[in-house]
Protein backbone atom coordinates (compact mmCIF):
# COMPACT_ATOMS: atom_id res chain seq x y z
CA UNK A 1 0.00 0.00 0.00
CA UNK A 2 2.74 2.47 0.96
CA UNK A 3 4.56 1.86 -2.34
CA UNK A 4 1.42 2.92 -4.19
CA UNK A 5 1.23 6.10 -2.12
CA UNK A 6 4.85 6.93 -2.89
CA UNK A 7 4.05 6.41 -6.58
CA UNK A 8 1.46 9.18 -6.26
CA UNK A 9 4.29 11.56 -5.35
CA UNK A 10 6.15 10.72 -8.56
CA UNK A 11 2.94 11.19 -10.60
CA UNK A 12 2.05 14.59 -9.10
CA UNK A 13 0.78 17.26 -11.52
CA UNK A 14 3.14 20.11 -12.46
CA UNK A 15 3.82 22.42 -9.53
CA UNK A 16 1.66 20.43 -7.11
CA UNK A 17 4.01 17.86 -5.59
CA UNK A 18 4.25 19.61 -2.19
CA UNK A 19 0.44 19.69 -1.89
CA UNK A 20 0.27 16.00 -2.80
CA UNK A 21 2.84 15.17 -0.12
CA UNK A 22 0.90 17.11 2.53
CA UNK A 23 -2.27 15.20 1.67
CA UNK A 24 -0.44 11.86 1.84
CA UNK A 25 1.14 12.76 5.16
CA UNK A 26 -2.35 13.51 6.48
CA UNK A 27 -3.23 9.93 5.48
CA UNK A 28 -0.35 8.57 7.56
CA UNK A 29 2.65 8.57 5.23
CA UNK A 30 5.53 9.35 7.59
CA UNK A 31 8.78 7.88 6.24
CA UNK A 32 10.59 11.17 5.60
CA UNK A 33 13.58 9.51 3.91
CA UNK A 34 11.34 7.78 1.36
CA UNK A 35 9.25 10.92 0.91
CA UNK A 36 12.31 13.01 0.08
CA UNK A 37 13.70 10.31 -2.22
CA UNK A 38 10.47 10.24 -4.21
CA UNK A 39 10.18 14.04 -4.31
CA UNK A 40 13.68 14.27 -5.82
CA UNK A 41 12.81 11.47 -8.26
CA UNK A 42 9.73 13.48 -9.28
CA UNK A 43 11.83 16.62 -9.88
CA UNK A 44 14.44 14.70 -11.89
CA UNK A 45 11.78 12.99 -14.00
CA UNK A 46 9.93 16.25 -14.69
CA UNK A 47 13.05 18.43 -15.06
CA UNK A 48 11.99 20.85 -12.37
CA UNK A 49 13.67 24.25 -12.22
CA UNK A 50 16.02 25.19 -9.38
CA UNK A 51 17.07 28.76 -8.60
CA UNK A 52 20.83 29.07 -8.20
CA UNK A 53 22.14 32.21 -6.50
CA UNK A 54 25.52 33.29 -7.86
CA UNK A 55 28.39 35.17 -6.21
CA UNK A 56 27.48 38.47 -7.89
CA UNK A 57 23.98 38.38 -6.42
CA UNK A 58 22.37 37.35 -9.69
CA UNK A 59 20.28 34.20 -10.00
CA UNK A 60 20.42 31.44 -12.58
CA UNK A 61 17.61 29.01 -13.35
CA UNK A 62 18.96 25.50 -13.84
CA UNK A 63 17.23 22.19 -14.50
CA UNK A 64 17.25 18.98 -12.50
CA UNK A 65 17.88 15.79 -14.44
CA UNK A 66 19.26 12.31 -13.95
CA UNK A 67 22.15 13.48 -16.14
CA UNK A 68 23.37 15.94 -13.48
CA UNK A 69 22.95 13.81 -10.36
CA UNK A 70 25.84 13.40 -7.94
CA UNK A 71 26.17 11.25 -4.78
CA UNK A 72 24.49 12.32 -1.53
CA UNK A 73 21.51 13.95 -3.26
CA UNK A 74 23.62 16.64 -4.90
CA UNK A 75 23.42 17.94 -8.46
CA UNK A 76 25.54 20.06 -10.76
CA UNK A 77 24.94 22.70 -13.38
CA UNK A 78 27.46 22.42 -16.21
CA UNK A 79 26.74 25.89 -17.57
CA UNK A 80 27.62 27.63 -14.29
CA UNK A 81 30.14 24.97 -13.17
CA UNK A 82 28.46 24.63 -9.77
CA UNK A 83 27.28 21.74 -7.60
CA UNK A 84 24.48 22.09 -5.05
CA UNK A 85 21.84 20.51 -2.86
CA UNK A 86 18.15 21.25 -3.38
CA UNK A 87 15.60 22.62 -0.93
CA UNK A 88 12.43 20.95 -2.20
CA UNK A 89 10.18 23.34 -0.24
CA UNK A 90 10.98 26.31 -2.46
CA UNK A 91 13.21 24.72 -5.16
CA UNK A 92 16.29 26.78 -4.39
CA UNK A 93 19.90 25.59 -4.42
CA UNK A 94 21.85 25.37 -1.17
CA UNK A 95 25.41 24.37 -0.19
CA UNK A 96 26.64 25.72 -3.53
CA UNK A 97 30.21 24.80 -4.44
CA UNK A 98 32.47 25.25 -7.45
CA UNK A 99 32.42 22.17 -9.70
CA UNK A 100 34.87 21.90 -12.58
CA UNK A 101 35.04 18.13 -13.07
CA UNK A 102 32.96 18.39 -16.25
CA UNK A 103 34.20 20.15 -19.41
CA UNK A 104 32.85 23.56 -20.30
CA UNK A 105 30.19 23.74 -23.00
CA UNK A 106 31.00 25.43 -26.31
CA UNK A 107 29.76 29.03 -26.16
CA UNK A 108 28.24 28.71 -29.66
CA UNK A 109 25.94 25.94 -28.41
CA UNK A 110 24.96 27.88 -25.27
CA UNK A 111 24.13 30.95 -27.37
CA UNK A 112 21.80 28.93 -29.59
CA UNK A 113 20.04 27.28 -26.65
CA UNK A 114 19.60 30.64 -24.96
CA UNK A 115 18.10 32.07 -28.16
CA UNK A 116 15.52 29.25 -28.38
CA UNK A 117 14.50 29.71 -24.75
CA UNK A 118 14.25 33.50 -24.99
CA UNK A 119 12.15 33.41 -28.17
CA UNK A 120 9.83 30.48 -27.44
CA UNK A 121 9.87 29.72 -23.70
CA UNK A 122 8.11 32.78 -22.33
CA UNK A 123 7.00 31.64 -18.87
CA UNK A 124 9.37 30.39 -16.18
CA UNK A 125 12.03 29.21 -18.67
CA UNK A 126 15.28 27.39 -18.01
CA UNK A 127 17.77 25.29 -19.93
CA UNK A 128 20.65 22.97 -19.10
CA UNK A 129 23.10 20.96 -21.16
CA UNK A 130 25.36 18.12 -20.04
CA UNK A 131 28.21 16.23 -21.67
CA UNK A 132 27.52 12.51 -21.88
CA UNK A 133 29.49 10.48 -19.32
CA UNK A 134 30.83 8.01 -21.90
CA UNK A 135 30.79 10.04 -25.14
CA UNK A 136 32.29 13.55 -24.81
CA UNK A 137 30.98 14.54 -28.27
CA UNK A 138 27.39 13.86 -27.23
CA UNK A 139 25.32 16.43 -25.33
CA UNK A 140 22.11 16.03 -23.36
CA UNK A 141 19.92 19.13 -23.77
CA UNK A 142 16.97 20.01 -21.52
CA UNK A 143 14.69 22.99 -22.18
CA UNK A 144 11.83 23.74 -19.77
CA UNK A 145 9.02 26.26 -19.34
CA UNK A 146 6.36 26.11 -16.64
CA UNK A 147 3.39 28.20 -15.65
CA UNK A 148 1.50 27.67 -12.41
CA UNK A 149 -1.88 29.34 -11.91
CA UNK A 150 -3.51 27.67 -8.89
CA UNK A 151 -5.86 30.63 -8.35
CA UNK A 152 -7.53 29.65 -11.62
CA UNK A 153 -7.15 25.92 -10.98
CA UNK A 154 -4.55 25.01 -13.60
CA UNK A 155 -0.81 24.31 -13.85
CA UNK A 156 1.32 23.24 -16.77
CA UNK A 157 4.79 22.57 -18.13
CA UNK A 158 6.46 22.19 -21.52
CA UNK A 159 9.84 20.55 -21.82
CA UNK A 160 12.22 19.14 -24.38
CA UNK A 161 14.80 16.40 -23.77
CA UNK A 162 17.26 15.86 -26.60
CA UNK A 163 20.51 14.06 -27.30
CA UNK A 164 22.75 15.95 -29.73
CA UNK A 165 25.70 14.27 -31.44
CA UNK A 166 28.19 16.98 -32.37
CA UNK A 167 30.09 14.73 -34.78
CA UNK A 168 27.11 13.06 -36.48
CA UNK A 169 24.96 16.24 -36.40
CA UNK A 170 21.92 14.27 -35.20
CA UNK A 171 19.27 15.42 -32.74
CA UNK A 172 16.97 12.87 -31.09
CA UNK A 173 14.57 13.12 -28.18
CA UNK A 174 11.07 14.00 -27.04
CA UNK A 175 8.87 17.02 -26.38
CA UNK A 176 6.52 16.78 -23.41
CA UNK A 177 3.46 18.89 -22.58
CA UNK A 178 1.63 18.35 -19.31
CA UNK A 179 -1.32 20.42 -18.09
CA UNK A 180 -3.65 19.87 -15.13
CA UNK A 181 -7.02 21.67 -14.94
CA UNK A 182 -9.03 21.01 -11.81
CA UNK A 183 -11.87 23.51 -11.44
CA UNK A 184 -15.04 21.52 -10.76
CA UNK A 185 -13.34 18.46 -12.21
CA UNK A 186 -9.98 16.87 -12.93
CA UNK A 187 -8.69 17.05 -16.51
CA UNK A 188 -5.20 16.16 -17.72
CA UNK A 189 -3.35 16.85 -20.94
CA UNK A 190 -0.30 14.58 -21.14
CA UNK A 191 1.40 14.66 -24.54
CA UNK A 192 4.68 13.15 -25.74
CA UNK A 193 6.11 13.79 -29.20
CA UNK A 194 9.26 11.88 -30.19
CA UNK A 195 11.55 13.31 -32.84
CA UNK A 196 14.67 12.55 -34.82
CA UNK A 197 16.31 15.29 -36.86
CA UNK A 198 19.58 16.40 -38.40
CA UNK A 199 21.53 19.59 -37.78
CA UNK A 200 22.95 21.16 -40.93
CA UNK A 201 26.03 22.75 -39.36
CA UNK A 202 27.48 24.04 -36.10
CA UNK A 203 25.16 27.05 -36.14
CA UNK A 204 22.05 25.05 -37.11
CA UNK A 205 21.12 23.69 -33.68
CA UNK A 206 18.77 26.59 -32.95
CA UNK A 207 16.82 26.07 -36.18
CA UNK A 208 16.64 22.30 -35.64
CA UNK A 209 15.22 22.74 -32.13
CA UNK A 210 12.68 25.30 -33.34
CA UNK A 211 11.54 22.94 -36.09
CA UNK A 212 10.91 19.92 -33.84
CA UNK A 213 9.14 22.07 -31.26
CA UNK A 214 6.91 23.70 -33.88
CA UNK A 215 5.97 20.26 -35.17
CA UNK A 216 5.12 19.13 -31.64
CA UNK A 217 2.97 22.24 -31.13
CA UNK A 218 1.10 21.64 -34.40
CA UNK A 219 0.49 18.02 -33.43
CA UNK A 220 -1.05 19.04 -30.09
CA UNK A 221 -3.15 21.77 -31.75
CA UNK A 222 -4.57 19.30 -34.27
CA UNK A 223 -5.48 16.87 -31.47
CA UNK A 224 -7.17 19.59 -29.43
CA UNK A 225 -9.08 21.09 -32.36
CA UNK A 226 -11.77 18.42 -32.33
CA UNK A 227 -11.69 17.62 -28.63
CA UNK A 228 -14.87 19.47 -27.60
CA UNK A 229 -16.99 17.77 -30.25
CA UNK A 230 -15.19 14.45 -29.90
CA UNK A 231 -13.89 12.88 -26.72
CA UNK A 232 -15.23 15.54 -24.32
CA UNK A 233 -18.70 15.22 -25.83
CA UNK A 234 -18.78 11.49 -25.10
CA UNK A 235 -17.69 12.13 -21.50
CA UNK A 236 -20.37 14.73 -20.71
CA UNK A 237 -23.53 13.70 -18.93
CA UNK A 238 -26.58 14.19 -21.11
CA UNK A 239 -29.18 16.71 -19.93
CA UNK A 240 -32.52 15.30 -18.68
CA UNK A 241 -35.68 15.68 -20.74
CA UNK A 242 -36.30 19.08 -19.12
CA UNK A 243 -33.07 20.29 -20.80
CA UNK A 244 -32.08 21.82 -17.46
CA UNK A 245 -29.14 20.94 -15.26
CA UNK A 246 -29.98 19.16 -12.03
CA UNK A 247 -29.22 21.04 -8.81
CA UNK A 248 -27.62 18.13 -6.97
CA UNK A 249 -27.51 20.03 -3.68
CA UNK A 250 -31.31 20.02 -3.57
CA UNK A 251 -31.82 16.63 -5.16
CA UNK A 252 -33.62 15.30 -2.05
CA UNK A 253 -36.45 17.78 -2.64
CA UNK A 254 -37.14 16.38 -6.11
CA UNK A 255 -39.62 13.60 -6.78
CA UNK A 256 -40.96 11.71 -9.72
CA UNK A 257 -44.06 13.12 -11.41
CA UNK A 258 -47.27 11.08 -11.17
CA UNK A 259 -47.81 8.79 -14.13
Amino acid sequence: MSSSLYALIRESPPGEVNEVVKDLQALGLDNQVEIERNILAYHEQNNSIVTLKLEDGMTHACVLSSHCKLPDNRYYDQVQQKSFSVSVDDMTASDIEAYSEKPEIDEKILTQLKAVVQKHYLSGPAYSVFVDETAPKVLHIVLVASKYNPNNFWNGSWRLNATYSIEEKTLKGSVYARVHYYEDGNVWLDSTKDFSSTVENDSGLEQALEKVENEAQKSINSQLAGLNNGMFKTLRRQLPVTRQRINWENVNSMRMANA
